[in-house]
């Protein structure tokens, strides 16, 4: 039987047993939702910001009122939905106000391409993933809950939620 003996490890390389840290911050872009909501979504999800011809989506019959349309997007089908809408706020696109660009967040995701239209896109932004906080029934509206990971508060003391694109997902598949 032979003994041998471990070298000390350098304190710089990581045990094999502990998993690799997080990272701290994320960067998110952000966007208006509703009139005066602010909402992030992580920017490793975003393809492309995408001014949108309205009058180009072509409807697709017995879709939900928050599904426009679809769009050619780089030679592809673009599902269209109005991303407030599907959360819970009011339409986007009203009656009687005719619409002849939008601004569309391309995301793709899990081979599927979606267009978010949103009011106005703003800004990317840099957040400590430590400072997010749960969706708190007392903040939001019930039927938003479902849709968000967390909210941050800003710098200025402003609420601004976290979308969780994985139950958006999930829920335009199932309801179509």
């Amino acid at each position: 039987m032979s003994a041998s003996i471990d070298r000390p490890r350098s304190l710089d390389s990581p045990s094999p047993l502990t998993p690799p840290a997080e990272p701290v911050s994320r960067k998110f872009l952000q966007f208006r939702l509703g009139d005066r909501d602010r909402a992030l979504l992580d920017v490793e999800n975003v393809a492309e910001i995408v001014t949108v011809r309205v009058p180009e989506i072509l409807p697709v019959p017995q879709m939900r009122s928050c599904i426009l349309g679809v769009y050619n997007w780089r030679g592809e089908m673009l599902w269209v939905v109005d991303l407030g809408e599907l959360v819970g706020y009011a339409p986007l696109f009203r009656p009687g106000q005719p619409q002849v660009t939008a601004t569309a967040i391309a995301i793709e995701w899990d081979d599927r391409a979606i267009g978010f239209v949103v009011p106005q896109v703003l800004d990317l932004e840099t957040y400590n993933l430590a400072h997010q906080q749960n969706p708190d029934p007392q903040l939001f509206p019930p039927s938003v809950i479902p849709y968000l990971k967390g909210f941050f508060i800003d710098p200025t003391g402003d609420i601004v939620v976290v979308l969780d694109m994985e139950e958006i997902f999930r829920v335009l598949q199932s309801r179509g």
